[in-house]
């Protein structure tokens, strides 16, 4: 028993006297204004462009799709009353078939659009998030969160990632929101 008792407090003379356990590092945070970022960058407005463009090329074709549809139709109503009814059946059958090609060109384009203007989307974040993680570095922070998700301390790192992304670009003019 002596022993016992001697053994624990020898573990807690050395115990008490030995240096402190290492404190875990500063954890520095900074946040961010994302919404800002994207909007503030020059390529956004650029993507914008380059997707309006792409989606006006299309509508386009669909337009002209949809005007052949149109002058069918017109045509077989001129000439109606002078078809048999196996020309009217064969007539409307292709006129629904145009129909139901056109909806599908429709569908085709708006999935296109939407893929594109997503995997454009991904890009730009990946560029924005990469130059985050460098002035996150650069600046001694090891954590960033959307400004959103932060209630009180952190430092905003909004305008440096922005400055940084826009390194020897003009910024985009900010557009007035809601016409104001």
């Amino acid at each position: 028993m002596k022993v016992l008792l001697v053994l624990i407090a020898l573990m807690f003379s050395i115990t008490a006297f030995s240096a402190p356990a290492a404190a875990p590092a500063p954890f520095a945070i900074a946040y961010v204004d994302f919404q800002k970022i994207v909007q503030s960058y020059y390529k956004t407005e650029e993507l914008s462009q380059a997707l309006q463009g792409k989606a006006q090329e299309r509508q386009k074709k669909f337009e002209a799709s949809k005007k052949a549809l149109d002058d069918m139709e017109k045509e077989y109503k001129a000439k109606e009353s002078t078809l048999t009814t196996e020309q009217k059946q064969s007539q409307e059958v292709s006129l629904n078939n145009k129909m139901m090609e056109l909806q599908e060109m429709g569908k085709k384009y708006d999935e296109e659009m939407q893929n594109l203007q997503s995997d454009e989307f991904n890009k730009l974040k990946a560029e924005i998030q990469t130059v985050m993680k460098t002035v996150a570095d650069k600046e001694g922070f090891s954590v960033i969160v959307e400004k959103n998700v932060i209630y009180i301390g952190g430092t905003d790192l909004t305008d440096k990632v922005i400055e940084t992304l826009n390194v020897g670009h003009k910024a985009p003019e900010k557009k007035p929101v809601n016409g104001k």
